[in-house]
């Protein structure tokens, strides 16, 4: 996936394809260690990394990112897969190509302005638990279990063959201010990205605009209209 510096200058030509939308997934129990394992990490494969802390200092190995449990995982001097401890000392992290910052949380670096930056979470999340009834067919149950119940210690549970999971994969835009103590990731919709640029008309920008932000194409708009000049 491409990313894109936009500077005040050509601010106008920064142009950047992503995908955001809500996906439905329904996993029957027998199913459910295989879907585990080909949809738990980011990338096929342990990549070589750089972590960068707040201190200044720095570190690399082989890290991938876990979908579920949204931790960084890396391979230690003894082979074993192992959690990053002490997140909270990150100030961000490159695997591969891609970076990502923490704060209460990782962010996938999208984009980037003078003024602000647009970041992307990626998860996954436990809509229902479903009774398979006669036939094949599906009805809910009264209980929704969540993702960490069904997730144990990194690797999934057995369930009954006759039940049927529905997750929902889920991507979810985030803004921050390039100035400021921390990254202040806020979600990209309308009020949070007027209170961030309150000299900017964003409510009237997007009504002229009739700009839908659960659009991919109409949230890039907004984002190169803040990241103007005033």
């Amino acid at each position: 996936m491409r990313k894109i510096i936009c500077t005040t200058v050509a601010v106008l030509a920064c142009i950047f394809s992503f995908a955001q939308n809500v996906e439905r997934i329904a996993v029957k129990g027998s199913d459910l260690p295989l879907f585990y394992e080909k949809e738990e990490f980011k990338y096929p494969k342990f990549i070589s990394t750089r972590v960068y802390l707040k201190n200044g200092d720095t570190a690399v190995g082989k890290f991938n990112f876990d979908f579920f449990d949204q931790s960084m995982h890396f391979i230690n001097q003894k082979g074993d897969t192992v959690t990053l401890a002490n997140e909270k000392d990150v100030k961000y992290i490159t695997v591969g190509t891609d970076s990502f910052f923490y704060e209460n949380g990782y962010y996938e670096w999208m984009a980037t302005s003078a003024k602000a930056r647009l970041a992307v979470k990626h998860t996954f999340k436990l809509a229902e638990r479903q009774n398979l009834g006669a036939y094949g067919l599906s009805s809910p149950t009264m209980n929704v279990q969540t993702i960490g119940k069904i997730f144990s210690g990194g690797k999934s549970v057995d369930l009954p063959p006759n039940e049927e999971l529905v997750f929902t994969r889920e991507t979810t835009y985030y803004i921050s201010l390039l100035k400021g103590p921390k990254n202040n990731f806020v979600v990209a919709n309308k009020n949070n990205i007027s209170d961030l640029f309150p000299k900017k008309d964003v409510e009237d920008f997007i009504k002229e605009n009739k700009l839908n932000l659960n659009k991919e194409e109409d949230l890039i708009d907004l984002f190169i209209y803040i990241s103007k000049p005033n």
